[in-house]
């Protein structure tokens, strides 16, 4: 029985390295499938999309924000620059500037009407 006792030990302890050995080769041979380079492939091209649209939105994030910013700068100097002044300073002197060339127009119209008329009650001009 002795024998059978040294025996078993040692039986046990070859069979957990052949198990280790097989477990190894197999865990080799289903990390060397078609299947899970396949399958490798599909992650890593899921990764890569997902890291693209998220920096796509990342910088449209950043656009806004610098649009959202630039706008309002060119507001805030808009109104610094007395811009809405200015603005009105142009619309008043085109406004007076129309009304004079108007009442020019209707001056020389008128003028011009009454020599005509002045012209045909004495008679033609030689």
């Amino acid at each position: 029985m002795s024998d059978n006792q040294q025996k078993s030990p040692s039986e046990l302890v070859d069979e957990l390295g052949k198990l280790g050995e097989n477990m190894g080769t197999m865990l080799k041979n289903l990390w060397n499938t078609d299947e899970r380079k396949y399958v490798e492939a599909e992650i890593r091209s899921g990764l890569d999309q997902l890291s693209r649209r998220l920096n796509m939105t990342m910088d449209q994030r950043d656009i806004e924000a610098n649009l959202k910013k630039a706008k309002t700068v060119a507001m805030d100097a808009w109104e610094s620059a007395r811009g809405p002044k200015l603005v009105e300073d142009l619309r008043t002197s085109m406004l007076d500037s129309l009304r004079m060339l108007n009442a020019e127009l209707v001056r020389r119209t008128q003028t011009k009407a009454a020599h005509e008329a002045k012209t045909t009650d004495d008679g033609p001009v030689i």
